[in-house]
C-alpha cells in the first residue's frame, strides 16, 4: 500500500432532494484526491459541512465525516428550517485540511400541510359553550417550528382557524361557525 499525498477534495454525490425535517434524499459524498486525481486510499481526513448560501437556516445531522479509504460519506443531514421569507434554495460547503468546495444549489420543499392544536378548549357540560374555544393552526413544515407556507405574494403565511359559536345543539351555521385569521 503506497501512501498518497492529499491534493484536493471532490464532491462526488451532491446534496439534493430536501424536504423540511427529513433526511436529504441524496446524502453528500466527498472523495479525497491525490495529485493524479485518483482517490487517495490512505486518506482519513475529516470533512466538515457548513451552510454556504441560500435560505437554509438550520441543517442538522453529523456535520463531519471521516474519510475511510479516501471517501467521506454523510448519512443523516437534513434541513430543519429555512429563513422566513427567504430563498428555499440552499448550498452547502465542505472542507478538509486546506481544501474546500461548495455544492451547487438544491431546492428545499415543505412536506404536506399539517395542523396543530394551538389552544386547547376548556371542559364544558352538555349544551354549554366552551369558555375557551380551540384554535387549530394549519401550516406547511414541522409543527412548532413557526415555518409558514407562502402566499401568492411570496410572503410567509400562517393560517389559524378559530372555531366559535359552537353549542351542543348541532353544527354551527355556515357564516357564524368560525374565523380564519391569516398572519404573516
Amino acid at each position: 500500500i503506497s501512501i498518497q499525498d492529499e491534493a484536493a477534495i471532490s464532491l462526488v454525490v451532491p446534496p439534493s432532494g430536501a424536504l423540511i425535517t427529513e433526511p436529504l434524499r441524496a446524502q453528500p459524498e466527498v472523495h479525497v484526491l491525490d495529485g493524479s486525481g485518483r482517490v487517495a486510499n490512505a486518506s482519513s481526513l475529516t470533512v466538515t459541512m457548513a451552510i454556504a448560501s441560500g435560505g437554509c437556516n438550520n441543517v442538522t445531522g453529523r456535520g463531519t465525516a471521516i474519510a475511510l479509504n479516501g471517501i467521506a460519506k454523510f448519512t443523516d443531514l437534513q434541513v430543519e428550517s429555512i429563513t422566513a421569507g427567504g430563498d428555499s434554495d440552499c448550498a452547502l460547503s465542505f472542507s478538509a485540511a486546506a481544501f474546500s468546495l461548495t455544492s451547487s444549489t438544491f431546492s428545499v420543499s415543505f412536506g404536506p400541510p399539517a395542523f396543530s392544536i394551538f389552544q386547547n378548549p376548556t371542559a364544558a357540560g352538555a349544551g354549554e359553550v366552551l369558555a375557551i374555544q380551540p384554535i387549530v393552526r394549519f401550516a406547511f413544515g414541522p409543527l412548532g417550528e413557526g415555518l409558514p407556507f407562502r402566499g401568492d405574494s411570496g410572503r410567509p403565511v400562517i393560517a389559524t382557524l378559530i372555531q366559535s359559536d359552537v353549542s351542543a345543539e348541532g353544527p354551527c351555521g355556515e357564516t357564524t361557525c368560525g374565523k380564519l385569521l391569516l398572519g404573516t
